[in-house]
């Protein structure tokens, strides 16, 4: 049982195939590939892959004195677009 889920795994990840068609391949048994599929999608939906990549400050903690706001509306001011072209 633990070889087949091993199985399922290495496919779907490294060969990108959907878990069914990856259970599929290492099983003949339908509903044994529908729960290899089914453990497969939910390890897989688990795993976070971007746990070991640094995260970005948020800009509400991250603030300038007298910075005059990070981001600021656009008032009265005409979209040119329709003059764009020969």
């Amino acid at each position: 049982m633990q070889d087949k889920k091993a199985e399922v795994s290495f496919l779907a990840k490294e060969f990108d195939l959907p878990p069914v068609r990856a259970a599929a391949l290492v099983t003949a048994d339908e509903d044994e590939a529908l729960r290899l599929a089914a453990q497969q999608r939910d390890s897989a939906s688990k795993e976070d892959p971007l746990a070991d990549k640094p995260t970005p400050v948020s800009p509400e903690t991250h603030r300038i004195p007298d910075d005059g706001g990070l981001q600021k509306t656009v008032l009265n001011r005409q979209n040119d677009r329709g003059r764009a072209g020969p």
